[in-house]
């Protein structure tokens, strides 16, 4: 039967490192099998990448990842219990968070003193290098050739740091390091460490659990003399029984959390609403079969805007597998690269079934997207390798008397494959590209989460303004609704968002003012935030958030045309209670008394 797993290492990781590299065939320098320089180099480049994640989130004083303005503001509770009081989006999202990165957090505040903003931002640079580590370390046990696992290494680092999974800090960013490990520990039939790999990965990321455990199972499927047949490692089964256990748990400690917001959202519910539109925040459905299934964001199969380009390389694997003789290299993989195989059935059929349950089961692109990026990383790694020993034989060759020419060709052929690896982030540079991909957001208007921060803590703020999704991470102080905060998963939520920014529309464009005073006496409103030019038609007909309340935004921007100004346009110089860059604060109070009829 063909394993799944390999032999139970005689060495230990160190010594793996320090004794197990060999070079390409080829390679008469013996550089390529030079372990510890390969590993060293790997690290390197993964720190450089963190470095660059380190001074965009520093270079500011207030900077938020984007994700992190959800997952975050609320646990600014673990140091002040009294923040965020009757907070309708702060309790969603404590609801929604994944537990483990809950528990981190936690602990974090509570034991060390932690900010959770100042460890979303340490802990890219963290996440990053122990998932250059694993996945060199998994590379070593597929192909015992060190310059292939820096390949794979830095391919997969190039591609993480060029999406928003790592940089983000947030619960994903976990994914890599516990999905790497868990590969691992199987190949090595540390079933123990699996399970607790598995189970982490459930804690922090429920999808790849369902990806790991559909692995599992597909493990105990393998060829032998010519026929399929199951496993005969009792510990795998144990593993599987263990898994099911543990994801059984999970689910339902999951599920019981969240009952309070309901049901998820339905296929059909979801298909009349316009948030999952091109137009909306949640962009799903699409008429272009091509971009649902393949490029979408949220549907589609492939890792979403997947770079760099050399990780396409990796589909060529199979290919190469059918040519051992040109590709001499391909014998030397380990039999356990077929887990790379299983990982890319288990997580196609889970991205299918997900298709069939819609929400159900979350995102399909979210079964998709992780594990697909690792597998072509470390595929592309060993293509890669495969074909600089097929180039370097060939320039071998006896019979040519030019040996300078061979050799000079020898070492330009090497250097420019380690250039294709390694400085793609200088082409993206010079393309204008940023890199790393951090998606941090600067606050630009540090007097008002001053202000705000100086307030009892008990107050709330209405705003349409962009500023009001940054106040909660800045200001620690609660807003009445969000462009951010809006998310569509749980329509039992989602409605109570989407009528209190109706209502908040209504009367910041309304001309009675009687519904503006109806409308903080309903809410309890502090403060009003509103941009300086809110009050233009440009600004209405461009608000991405405020073309979500169509047909009533076009009516808005219709009126605003007319000489007469909004009940809170006209009051703003009046009920000024700060001044920003860009926005002003108003004080509801304020307006309630002087909005008289």
């Amino acid at each position: 039967m063909t394993a799944v797993v390999a032999a139970r290492p005689r060495w230990s990781s160190r010594r793996v490192l320090a004794l197990g590299g060999r070079p390409i065939p080829s390679d008469r320098s013996g550089v390529t099998g030079a372990t510890w320089l390969w590993f060293a180099l790997s690290l390197v480049f993964a720190a450089w990448c963190g470095v660059g994640g380190l001074r965009q989130a520093f270079a500011h004083p207030y900077v938020v990842q984007d994700d992190a303005r959800q997952y975050l503001f609320w646990m600014e509770r673990f140091f002040d219990p009294e923040l965020f009081p009757h907070d309708l989006m702060a309790d969603y999202f404590s609801s929604v968070t994944p537990p483990a990165y809950i528990a981190l957090h936690r602990v974090a505040a509570v034991v060390f003193g932690i900010d959770p903003f100042l460890l979303n931002k340490l802990l890219p640079i963290i996440l990053g290098l122990i998932t250059a580590a694993c996945t060199f370390m998994l590379s070593m046990r597929l192909l015992p050739v060190p310059a292939a696992a820096f390949a794979a290494t830095t391919i997969l680092t190039e591609s993480l740091w060029l999406s928003d999974a790592i940089p983000s800090g947030t619960e994903r960013a976990f994914v890599y390091p516990l999905f790497l490990a868990f590969l691992s520990w199987l190949i090595g039939r540390r079933y123990g460490l699996s399970l607790l790999a598995m189970v982490l990965l459930g804690l922090f990321y429920p999808p790849m659990l369902a990806v790991a455990l559909g692995t599992v199972c597909l493990s105990l499927i393998g060829r032998g003399e010519g026929q399929w047949c199951l496993a005969r490692d009792r510990r795998l089964y144990l593993l599987l029984a263990g898994a099911v256990v543990a994801s059984a748990v999970i689910v339902g400690w999951s599920s019981y959390i969240s009952a309070r917001w309901g049901p998820i959202v339905t296929a059909e519910q979801a298909r009349s609403m316009r948030e999952f539109t091109y137009a909306g925040r949640t962009f799903f459905f699409t008429a272009d079969p091509w971009k649902f299934w393949y490029w979408g964001e949220r549907s589609g199969v492939a890792p979403y805007g997947v770079r760099p380009p050399l990780l396409w390389i990796g589909l060529l694997l199979p290919v190469l597998a059918r040519f051992p003789s040109t590709f001499p290299l391909i014998r030397q993989l380990s039999p356990a690269t077929s887990l790379l195989t299983r990982v890319v059935i288990a997580s196609l059929g889970l991205y299918l079934t997900a298709h069939a349950l819609i929400f159900r089961l979350y995102l399909p692109n979210r079964y998709t997207e992780h594990s697909l990026r690792i597998v072509f990383s470390i595929a592309a790694g060993i293509v890669l390798l495969a074909v600089l020993d097929t180039l370097w034989r060939w320039l071998l060759e006896p019979g040519d008397a030019r040996c300078r020419v061979r050799t000079a060709a020898l070492a330009a052929s090497g250097v420019a494959a380690l250039a294709v690896i390694v400085l793609y982030p200088v082409v993206l540079w010079y393309s204008r590209v940023p890199f790393p991909k951090t998606q941090y957001f600067v606050g630009g208007e540090e007097g008002l989460y001053r202000y705000l921060e100086r307030q009892p803590k008990d107050i709330l703020v209405a705003s349409l303004s962009t500023e009001g999704d940054l106040l909660p991470s800045f200001a620690k102080r609660s807003v009445l609704t969000g462009y951010e905060f809006g998310r569509p998963f749980h329509p039992l939520y989602y409605h109570e968002i989407e009528r209190r920014t109706d209502d908040l529309f209504r009367a910041q464009y309304s001309f009675d003012p009687r519904e503006v005073r109806a409308f903080i006496e309903k809410y309890g409103i502090t403060y009003w935030l509103v941009d300086q030019q809110a009050f233009t038609r440009q600004y209405v007909m461009t608000s991405i958030w405020i073309q979500q309340t169509q047909p009533q935004a076009a009516r808005v921007a219709a009126s605003l045309e007319q000489p007469t100004l909004p009940v809170v346009a006209q009051l703003s110089l009046r009920c000024q209670a700060y001044s920003g860059r860009t926005v002003i604060l108003l004080n509801a109070a304020c307006l309630k008394s002087l909005a008289q009829d």
